[in-house]
């Protein structure tokens, strides 16, 4: 009975006449009787049922034609004044929606146009203005806007008379009866003079009552966009043309120090293709004397450090390869260290010319030293050198006397022993005999400590 009451209420704000009700009312009784007599096959049962079900319709109709009879002609006159204020509100909400977009909106009634938004018309025609087609007609139902007049040259015209393209979509749509169709497409817009790059949408009009079959074209301009992302795939290239073609290795680990991407120079590097670097431990690569320096700097770039280092890796060919690295730690979007990216510098050429340096640095230390030495060897060699020579020479002349003396003495006789005697005085004054026992100790003596 309440129910009957609330649909009386209901129905007789839309507008409904008691007749029209009550004529709907049997059709759907009758589809319930039909339902009891189809599924209930015991004769008592279903007797039963169609008795309870035949005082619930009569309690509804009864309860409905009581509420119907009970108002009066001006409680309905406001009734039905209050919800076309509704109606009329919830117009306008569709109304400033469907205006609001600044994208293409198309209606559409069995493929022909029920309504657009200004910016479907701007799409086809250069328009400026506002106005709905809905409020802007006059008693003889002729537009008073310039909207309202645009939209009637395309009301009910066949979609595809505007967009012939739009056929194969249009047909694909209707043949699955498709949720939405979707794809893009160079469209003429007429307010810009130009062929734009539009993303199209086909969807249907979702309406739950059914009353208004049809579907909706959504227009959106992607020119921006794909211009945009054209030029973001061009910046692209010029970075990773850049990165494959730097002179420095660039290499990116995950905080496990799994290698996630590594351009060419380090594939030059370690002589091995890329396919045998990505997603190894760069651990392997490297030299037993680097690995735990290595790992003690990942740990540093965990806590953000980021000082450079230097590290040894062994190529493919068993060499050894210096390197020094510039590293910058790398966060996800919660700050927290997922990783290392590094900018390596091949220095073993560097590292070459140091050891180069440091020989020959050690060579002239040693050259330093030799001759150092070679000074301190010479002075008293050559002090030895003159008093040995002295020595010498003094022997030889005390050596020539003696020869002398001895053949002297060998012709020796009675008669010439006065002259005899006289040679040998001349031959000992000639030794200087005084200076030779003073000098020749000496000399003796400095060679001894030289």
């Amino acid at each position: 009975a309440s129910f009957g009451v609330i649909e009386a209420q209901r129905h007789r704000s839309r507008g409904i006449d008691l007749g029209m009700f009550l004529g709907l009312f049997k059709y759907y009784r009758d589809s319930y009787i039909d339902l009891i007599n189809d599924q209930v096959q015991q004769s008592e049962l279903r007797s039963k049922f169609k008795k309870y079900l035949l005082r619930c319709f009569d309690r509804i109709e009864l309860s409905f034609c009581m509420e119907w009879a009970a108002t009066s002609d001006d409680m309905k006159i406001s009734e039905l004044q209050a919800k076309n204020v509704l109606l009329a509100n919830e117009k306008n909400k569709y109304l400033t929606l469907f205006e609001s977009f600044l994208s293409p909106l198309i209606l559409l009634k069995n493929n022909h146009i029920e309504n657009m938004n200004m910016a479907g018309i701007q799409l086809l025609e250069p328009h400026e203005g506002t106005g709905f087609f809905y409020y802007n007609v006059n008693d003889n139902n002729q537009p008073d806007d310039t909207k309202s007049s645009n939209i009637i040259k395309y009301k009910d015209r066949d979609i595809l008379e505007i967009f012939p393209w739009m056929a194969s979509s249009l047909a694909v749509f209707d043949k699955y009866n498709a949720s939405y169709n979707q794809f893009t497409t160079q469209v003429f817009n007429a307010s810009s003079r130009a062929n734009e790059d539009y993303c199209v949408t086909i969807f249907p009009m979702r309406d739950f009552s059914q009353k208004f079959p049809g579907k909706i074209i959504f227009f959106e301009n992607i020119s921006e966009k794909k211009l945009a992302d054209m030029q973001l795939h061009e910046s692209e290239d010029k970075y990773r043309t850049l990165v494959e073609t730097m002179n420095e290795g660039i290499l990116v680990l995950n905080k496990d120090l799994i290698v996630t991407y590594i351009n060419e120079k380090v594939s030059a590097l370690l002589g091995y293709p890329k396919n045998e670097i990505l997603g190894y431990d760069f651990v392997k690569f490297l030299h037993a004397e680097s690995k735990h320096e290595f790992i003690e700097q990942q740990k540093l770039r965990s806590e953000g450090v980021s000082d450079s280092y230097e590290f040894v890796v062994v190529n493919k060919n068993g060499e050894k390869v210096f390197i020094l690295s510039s590293p910058t730690p790398i966060t996800d979007n919660s700050q927290n260290y997922s990783g290392s990216y590094e900018v390596l510098t091949n220095i073993s050429n560097i590292k070459l010319i140091e050891m180069q340096l440091i020989h020959s640095q050690k060579m002239e230390t040693i050259g330093v030293m030799a001759s150092g030495i070679a000074h301190e060897i010479n002075t008293p060699l050559q002090y030895v050198m003159g008093n040995t020579n002295f020595v010498k020479e003094t022997f030889d002349k005390l050596i020539t006397v003696l020869i002398d003396m001895r053949k002297i003495l060998e012709t020796i006789t009675s008669e010439n022993i006065k002259e005899t005697q006289q040679s040998i005085n001349s031959t000992v004054n000639d030794l200087d005999i005084d200076f030779i026992t003073e000098e020749i100790p000496l000399a003796i003596t400095g060679c001894m400590e030289g």
